[in-house]
């Protein structure tokens, strides 16, 4: 599980866990705290650095690994009007570039029946308007899911994605009643809610799902925001 020092990565990891899995985490600036430590191995890894993906590649080169979780990942705010082309790349080199380095790198790793899950988002879903570049990042890994699990089809290993909605995490709104008043639901998720759909595409009860892509937004989409003004107006 990359990313598995805080967020939604530190569910799913703590999740996993629960279900029985021997966790294997990755952090980068993060450190984990002392109880995740106890109950899970930790090494660092940055997503955005080959050298960094092919040491954890050795490190792992006698493991036989259940499923890969790519959770790690960047946010860079742009300012349109004077944009960085670097801001841009450093995203899409840890965003999508990490997910496809590091899912080969490990490819041979995965046993039979094996399960790649990457952690996507509604914005992969929408344009961006200070966050162009992890909009399209995002965008791309719901494609490359598409790709992957195509192509490693033939060895029975499934590759997923999860696209989560506003959650309460420190990379979610700071605008929170704004995005509750557009979510069907009524309120923002919970990092434990999308840990509990990254276990089921772990686990051998999605054995038959490969190349989806799994909303987990609390019904955000299904509102027309306008379409909502009218009818609370008439």
């Amino acid at each position: 599980v990359t990313g598995a020092s805080r967020g939604i990565g530190k569910a799913i990891s703590q999740r996993l866990y629960q279900d029985g899995y021997h966790i294997i985490g990755t952090y980068n600036s993060t450190k984990p705290t002392a109880n995740s430590a106890e109950s899970h191995n930790f090494v660092q890894l940055d997503c955005g650095n080959d050298d960094s993906i092919e040491a954890i590649a050795r490190a792992l080169s006698d493991s036989e690994l259940h499923g890969i979780v790519n959770n790690a990942g960047t946010i860079e705010f742009e300012d349109f009007q004077n944009f960085d082309l670097k801001s841009w790349q450093r995203t899409f080199a840890v965003n999508l570039d990490g997910v496809l380095k590091l899912t080969l790198a490990l490819k041979d790793r995965l046993g039979a029946n094996g399960s790649v899950v990457n952690i996507a988002s509604t914005d992969g879903f929408i344009g961006g308007f200070d966050t162009m570049g992890y909009a399209a990042s995002k965008a791309a890994v719901i494609n490359l899911t598409k790709s992957l699990a195509i192509n490693f089809g033939p060895q029975n290993i499934r590759v997923n994605a999860v696209a989560p909605g506003w959650i309460q995490t420190d990379m979610g709104t700071k605008m929170p009643e704004v995005a509750i008043d557009h979510t069907a639901l009524g309120r923002l998720g919970l990092p434990e809610e999308i840990a509990g759909v990254v276990s089921f595409l772990i686990s051998s009860d999605s054995s038959y799902i490969t190349g989806e892509t799994i909303v987990v937004d609390g019904g955000y989409y299904c509102i027309d925001p306008v379409m909502k003004l009218e009818a609370n107006d008439s």
